[in-house]
């Protein structure tokens, strides 16, 4: 079973006084895809790099498959490695190139010729097996470095950022190409990454770092929908979340914000005033998605009563299939951004009212930035 786990794995380079990695505890299923996503400097490549026996670990405990691997060498861990860089040799074959490592670990011939011959059909790099590297596309280089991989046949495969040289195209086609690699061979694989678009459309599950720390672990759409602190809902999304401070105040059922402090008190009927305690009458960081804002009330909220505010539009940008537009509302500093749909009559100037999904909704305490309530589904 190739079940990877960190268990108050940590590390500090030397002369450094911080943490590139503080505590970090998880555990990678057997077969399961896990992408640890989060801005560069964050650690992911670091935590990545430990498992792979790269970098040694300062404190805590890395198993895989049920042993202990903090001193074991990485050329006997039974891993398999894809970096950003292809890190090919120029002067072999692709064919060479894929049984390099295979040779060196004295593989009979006949078992690599089968395992070259299998991984270059999986990848569709059969007919270029007597191509040098530099007669290669940029994606043909990127999936003779999955290759070299595969033909280990190792109980974990680690990425590193494997799609960040490649054109926009070729990461859609080669992300595909991924997904559907680990289906076929249900391995265990640990993704590196900081785009959220390849983190979202890949992993099972997505580990959020930030500053060393692993903030956040979960199913994407979990994640995307419930973020448990400001980070996360500001780094997942693009446009991100909708963030201000807003008042809290007590209504006559439930509970209501003043955005900015100031302006319309916007009832919260889909937010639980027992998860508020002690926060009413005080400063929370009010959350929305720009999806989650409207021109007209929502078909799917009929029957509810509606949450409006009134906001001028500093800006539009119409995509063709989505309309952004950029919101300004009097009295509060920040702007707020709204998807909206290909057919907006949204105009730079309009004063509009802007409807919102009020089960939407997030909260967030301001010193603290962890979330104190979602909106109810």
């Amino acid at each position: 079973m190739a079940v990877v786990t960190l268990d108050e794995v940590s590390k500090r380079y030397p002369g450094s006084e911080e943490l590139a990695v503080q505590s970090m505890t998880l555990t990678i299923a057997d077969g399961e895809f896990v992408v640890l996503l989060g801005p560069s400097g964050c650690g992911k490549s670091t935590a990545l790099r430990m498992i792979a026996g790269l970098e040694s670990i300062t404190a805590g405990e890395l198993s895989i498959g049920g042993k202990v691997m903090n001193t074991v060498p990485a050329k006997d861990r039974d891993i398999a490695m894809v970096f950003q860089s292809y890190a090919l040799y120029p002067h072999m074959s692709v064919a060479d190139n894929l049984a390099f490592g295979l040779r060196r670990r004295g593989v009979p011939r006949d078992q690599i010729a089968s395992r070259v011959k299998t991984a270059a059909d999986m990848l569709g790099l059969t007919e270029f097996l007597g191509r040098k590297p530099h007669a290669l596309s940029g994606g043909q280089r990127q999936r003779v470095a999955l290759g070299r991989a595969i033909v280990r046949d190792p109980e974990v495969f680690l990425f590193d950022e494997p799609l960040s040289n490649l054109d926009a195209a070729l990461r859609v086609s080669t992300r595909n190409e991924l997904v559907k690699l680990h289906q076929r061979l249900g391995a265990t694989m640990v993704y590196v990454t900081h785009d959220q678009v390849e983190a979202m459309t890949m992993g099972q599950r997505i580990c959020i770092m930030n500053q060393g720390e692993l903030v956040q672990v979960g199913e994407p759409l979990d994640v995307y929908k419930y973020p448990a602190e400001t980070f996360v809902a500001r780094f997942l999304g693009n446009p991100p979340m909708n963030l201000f401070p807003a008042l809290l105040e007590a209504m006559d059922e439930g509970v209501g914000v003043r955005v900015g402090g100031g302006g319309d008190l916007l009832r919260l009927p889909n937010v639980d005033p027992a998860a508020l305690a002690g926060h009413v009458g005080k400063t929370v960081i009010f959350g929305i998605r720009p999806e989650d804002l409207y021109e007209h009330p929502p078909g799917h909220l009929e029957g509810e009563p509606s949450v409006s505010f009134q906001a001028r539009v500093s800006t539009v940008e119409a995509l063709g299939a989505e309309t952004l537009v950029v919101l300004e509302i009097e009295g509060v500093e920040d702007v707020f951004r709204a998807r909206l749909g290909r057919e907006s009559k949204a105009r730079v100037g309009d004063k509009v009212t802007v409807f919102m999904d009020t089960h939407a909704v997030h909260l967030f305490d301001p010193q603290s930035t962890k979330v104190i309530v979602h909106g109810r589904a």
